[in-house]
C-alpha cells in the first residue's frame, strides 16, 4: 500500500512530496518521525493493524493509518482527496492496485514479495482534515484511514 501511494504521489502531486535526504521515501513508520521532522520536508507516518480472519482464514484484513505532515494545508488537503480517489472504490481500487503491482518495476529481488498479495477490496474508512500546528512554525497534520482485504500467496521455496 505504501509503495503504491508513493508512486501515485510522485505522479499526481510531485511538487508536494519529495524524497528526504538520508531517509528516502517520505512514507515512514511512526518511529522514524524525528528524522523526518528535522528535514523540514512534507512526510507521512503510518501504522497498521490486522483483523482476525474469522471463518475464511485465507482472507485477511488490515487497516492502515497515514498521518500527513506539512507546514501548509495544501499538501494535506490534496493528498486526502487523492487517497479518496485511489482507495475509496472498494473492488475497483483493489483491481487497480493489483494491476499496478503486476506491471510496476520493483527493485531487484522485491517483485516476488509484492506478487504475494492479491487485494480483494480497498476503501477509505475515514479522513481528518489538516489540523493547526501546535506551535508557531510547526507542522500541521491530517489523517487518512484505509481498510483493505487481501489474500496472501506463498513464495516458492
Amino acid at each position: 500500500m505504501n509503495a503504491y501511494l508513493w508512486a501515485k504521489l510522485q505522479q499526481e502531486l510531485p511538487d508536494y512530496w519529495k524524497t528526504i535526504p538520508n531517509l528516502g521515501v517520505p512514507i515512514i513508520p511512526a518511529q522514524q518521525q524525528p528524522e523526518a521532522t528535522e528535514s523540514g520536508l512534507n512526510y507521512i507516518t503510518y501504522t497498521y493493524s490486522d483483523h482476525a480472519s474469522r471463518d475464511m482464514y485465507v482472507y485477511q484484513s488490515q487497516d492502515i493509518d497515514w498521518i500527513l505532515f506539512s507546514r501548509t494545508t495544501a499538501p494535506i488537503t490534496s493528498t486526502i482527496a487523492l487517497c479518496r480517489d485511489l482507495f475509496g472504490r472498494w473492488d475497483d481500487s483493489a483491481v487497480e492496485v493489483n494491476e499496478w503491482m503486476r506491471t510496476h518495476t520493483f527493485p531487484a529481488g522485491a517483485k516476488a514479495f509484492y506478487e504475494r498479495y492479491n487485494f480483494k477490496s480497498i476503501t477509505v474508512t475515514g479522513t481528518t482534515s489538516a489540523q493547526p500546528a501546535t506551535d508557531e512554525g510547526g507542522t500541521r497534520d491530517g489523517l487518512v484511514s484505509v481498510n483493505y482485504q487481501f489474500v496472501e500467496g506463498y513464495l516458492d521455496s
